[in-house]
């Protein structure tokens, strides 16, 4: 499945995994890809494997992408 940032809802994760989904792709733009983290914390919760997706990386510098990709990568662990 993926969630992309325009069509997403908790409930469309909590009904896909009820489905047996295993797998879900979160797309955001990178500029906004804070907005995904919920949704990547929810989908660890639900015990989904997933793949944070960043869109328009050219919107943000080579720095911030660092960044925000090291963020992603924590979003969600405990």
């Amino acid at each position: 499945m993926f969630l992309h940032s325009r069509n997403r809802t908790a409930d469309q994760l909590k009904s896909a995994r009820s489905a047996g989904l295993d797998f879900i792709r979160i797309g955001y733009n990178a500029s906004e890809i804070e907005d995904a983290f919920s949704y990547l914390t929810l989908a660890r919760e639900l015990g989904f494997k997933v793949c944070l997706n960043f869109m328009k990386t050219y919107g943000v510098s080579p720095e911030a992408f660092g960044e925000k990709a090291r963020a992603g990568a924590a979003a969600g662990r405990t």
